[in-house]
């Protein structure tokens, strides 16, 4: 792994180790990964993903996206 992946491994194990006391193994399953993520951001950003959303409602942000894929690429999503 690249340093940074080890620095973001390291926050999840201990973002575990935190909010999952009964758990003594450092292992992260697949199906935790993103859990644990939105607790690291809320711990260390007090930033909730939820809270967020209603900031970035889906039909404008793809509505967006789809206008900057035709500015940069010049093409059309119908």
């Amino acid at each position: 792994f690249t340093p940074l992946a080890n620095e973001e491994l390291g926050e999840l194990k201990e973002a575990k180790k935190k909010h999952f006391e009964t758990y003594s193994d450092e292992t992260i399953q697949p199906w935790n990964f993103s859990y644990l993520q939105n607790l690291v951001k809320k711990d260390k950003y007090n930033v909730s993903e939820l809270k967020l959303k209603v900031y970035f409602p889906i039909s404008h942000v793809l509505l967006k996206v789809f206008e900057l894929l035709s500015t940069l690429y010049n093409i059309s999503i119908e």
